[in-house]
């Protein structure tokens, strides 16, 4: 970095203490995301930018007799979080962020005065110095046992810290050199005070018209997106009564952390496979166990999938799995977050099938006891909980999830619209949250007892974890289910009834989706073209060429693509500020997808979608009357190119992980897969390329969806439905025009792709 371009250094501070124009503010504005947020801003004027990590971790924490706990608990706040940013070299910003429920975004001065409550608690049990030394000591071990980070990340990283940083020693920052300074960190505490801060709440529901409330009326626009907003003093009764809080008794420091792992050494590698291995075929629980010896990480990684008997799909089974994870993931965050402090990543996940996973430091004792722990709290759950406080801190988050598909941008809206035509397990919003109406806390517990009663485990052990460590895991898992979930756990092999792929649509057919964006001020359009190609894994027509033939092409054609779409779509036409091609495997399906987003009134949804497929003609020609000798250069690039993507080996002990994950829960494992895909490549030539190309993109039996999302102002063509084809604007002989598209995806997609398609 250029030294010269330092951070600027303020002779007048841009928070001036004591200047009411400045600090002591409370701002109100409306967001374009319907979240309701409350941020806590204190500016820190202390000179050589003093390590804030103690005060953020204490204000931060999540466990037991935490700010979050209390308010949480009391149904004000569903998230929190703290942060740091460096505004200049004498100063500082420390924010505390938290996500509203209905009651906090009318009451936000209740959770003011329980921060300075937490505050005045800091303050009264002086810096402790023990739980800083231990903050520290978990710092440092999570530094010295980091994963490798991406090149590209690691660069960016340090390039931040060389710009502000003079000494070398410190662009890495070791916690091992910070030194305990009782005076400092009282210093900052110090800035957390009544008198040295601002408050921001934002929320669709504050009104430009009238005082509501909410908040004032906003009365000003800020001059770059037209925000409304009002900009108002804290009031000087409002501060008074901050700094004569009392103590609650609620509220408490973190105590003593006991899931610090305390054994950090290497088992011993003599019993080390090449590749996982199956522990115990004839048990109920298949367990397969990896001893990871590159990596040289005293770290596990431990994933287990747990399959009912297979059923339809419904949005009421997804609503309920949703439910449960958010019940399951408020109770674990107490009990569990002290564990999650030391790098102890765990998670129980729901939804068709569920997925237990652990990963972290692997001392035995402390795996045990996080593994223990997190299965006793699935069947501690509170299914009685106050109706309103189950309303708030539950049903509400998951209720503006699907409320904010109306902020989404026309390009991943007509993502969206392209998977639920495809996808008999996406359902329309609007649908999800009538039925999230209807379901009762009774009816989540009735789920979670029920999913349990006939189920299969298949789990992955890897990393610095010995076999019968692995095989003692797995059986906490088993005895846990059984005992406290009177789980009936039966042998057999599920994991395939449970990838259902996309479904196929016709050959030779172009299904059309248009939609206005539900943000009816949004001026951006957006025009998406997919092409379904077929199974990942198969071969496809392609019988008689090497496996992963076909996929070898889907992939060179993702390559041999790229620049030109931008070129031609973004560059030339114009089309929008958003121009990529991409292929991606989306529930197991190979799909190779062309989008597009803008705001020109002159290039819609419908011109970008003509544009698209003149794109794809337009390159099939190029392709075909393309010079030997510019063949030669162009098409041997990309396929070294992806060979090398193809052959790249993980760089850390998780990323391998996950590859061997992905093998063995497809419930068809294969090591040698990345091989054989590259090896593929060898053989084909750009006439095998050329034909691909006509056969899925151009020919009459390709398989495209074309979605086009609407802007404020963009006109939506008078077009026909479900029927057919019925006239209008840019009607072609093979369009389909698809309104409602899960009754049309009910209604005409039944099939699925079999190994010849």
């Amino acid at each position: 970095p250029c030294k010269k371009r330092a951070l600027p250094t303020y002779d007048t501070l841009p928070f001036p203490p004591g200047n009411r124009k400045y600090i002591c503010r409370r701002i109100f504005f409306i967001p374009k995301t319907d979240k309701d947020m409350l941020k806590i801003m204190f500016p820190v004027n202390i000179p050589n930018q003093p390590n804030l990590n103690f005060v953020i971790y204490t204000l931060g924490y999540e466990g037991k007799g935490s700010l979050y706990q209390y308010l949480s608990k009391k149904g004000y706040i569903t998230s929190l979080n703290t942060l740091v940013s460096i505004e200049g070299e004498n100063f500082m910003a420390l924010a505390v962020y938290m996500e509203l429920t209905e009651l906090g975004l009318r009451q936000p001065k209740f959770i003011i005065e329980a921060l300075f409550k937490y505050v005045k608690r800091f303050n009264e049990n002086g810096i402790d110095r023990q739980l800083w030394e231990e903050n520290k000591k978990i710092d440092d071990f999570k530094f010295k046992f980091k994963e490798n980070d991406e090149a590209n990340k690691l660069a960016s990283t340090l390039a931040a810290r060389m710009a502000i940083k003079d000494d070398p020693k410190d662009y890495l920052d070791p916690p091992s050199r910070r030194l305990f300074n009782q005076t400092l960190e009282t210093e900052i505490v110090n800035h957390i005070s009544p008198e040295n801060f601002n408050y921001y709440i934002c929320s669709q529901k504050l009104s430009t018209e009238q005082k509501n409330i909410y908040g004032p009326q906003l009365t000003e626009n800020e001059d770059w997106y037209n925000t409304p907003y009002a900009n108002l003093e804290i009031t000087s009764h409002d501060i008074e009564t901050w700094k004569s809080v009392e103590v609650d008794e609620e509220l408490k420091l973190p105590e003593t952390n006991v899931f610090v792992p305390e054994n950090f050494e290497l088992v011993n590698p003599a019993e080390a496979k090449s590749l996982p291995v199956v522990l115990n075929d004839t048990d109920p629980v298949k367990l397969w166990w990896y001893l990871d010896t590159e990596f040289s990480q005293p770290k596990i990684n431990m994933g287990c999938r747990i399959h009912p008997v297979p059923k339809a799909p419904s949005v009421r089974g997804e609503i309920l799995a949703r439910l449960l994870s958010s019940m399951y993931s408020q109770e674990s965050a107490e009990s569990l977050y002290p564990a999650l402090m030391v790098d102890f990543d765990i998670q129980l996940m729901f939804s068709d099938y569920w997925i237990a996973q652990i990963r972290g430091f692997s001392d035995p004792n402390k795996v045990k006891e996080v593994i223990n722990k997190a299965l006793d709290l699935l069947f501690q759950l509170d299914f009685a909980q106050p109706e309103d406080h189950f309303n708030a801190t539950v049903v509400e988050p998951l209720r503006k999830y699907y409320q904010n598909t109306a902020t989404l941008m026309p390009a991943k809206l007509a993502r969206v619209f392209s998977k639920m035509l495809q996808d008999e397990y996406m359902y329309s919003f609007h649908k999800s949250i009538e039925v999230l109406d209807t379901i009762t806390q009774s009816d989540i517990k009735s789920y979670r007892d029920d999913f349990l009663k006939d189920i299969t485990i298949d789990c992955l052990a890897m990393g610095n974890v010995l076999s019968e460590q692995a095989s003692e895991y797995s059986n906490i898992l088993q005895s846990k289910l059984s005992t406290l979930g009177k789980a009936e756990i039966v042998a057999g092999d599920r994991l395939k009834s449970f990838l259902y792929p996309a479904l196929k649509i016709k050959n030779g057919t172009n299904y059309v989706i248009r939609r206005k964006v539900l943000n009816l001020e949004d001026p951006n359009s957006g025009a998406l073209v997919q092409y379904q190609i077929g199974l990942m894994y198969s071969n496809g027509p392609y019988t008689d060429r090497k496996p992963f033939y076909r996929y070898a092409l889907v992939r060179l054609l993702g390559l041999a693509m790229k620049e030109r779409c931008f070129n031609y779509l973004r560059t030339q036409q114009q089309l929008g500020y958003l121009a990529s091609c991409f292929e991606e495997a989306y529930k197991d399906i190979l799909i190779y997808n062309i989008l597009v987003q803008g705001s020109r009134a002159d290039k819609g949804a419908e011109v970008m979608a003509e544009e698209i497929d003149k794109f794809v003609q337009l390159t099939y020609d190029e392709f075909s009357n393309m010079p030997q000798d510019t063949i030669d250069k162009f098409f041997g690039g990309i396929k070294i190119a992806m060979k090398k993507q193809l052959e790249d080996q993980p760089i850390s002990m998780s990323l391998k992980y996950d590859r061997y994950a992905l093998e063995i829960f497809r419930g068809m494992p294969d090591f040698e897969r990345r091989a054989k895909q590259s090896a593929a490549i060898d053989d084909i030539t750009f006439d095998d390329f050329l034909e691909f190309y006509y056969r899925y993109l151009v020919g009459g039996s390709r398989r495209k969806i074309s979605t086009r999302v609407f802007g404020k102002d963009d006109t939506i063509p008078n077009v026909g439905g479900d029927s057919g084809n019925s006239g209008g604007d840019y009607i072609l002989d093979d369009e389909v025009i698809v309104d409602d598209v899960v009754q049309f995806r009910e209604k005409h997609l039944s099939g699925k792709f079999g190994r010849e398609d």
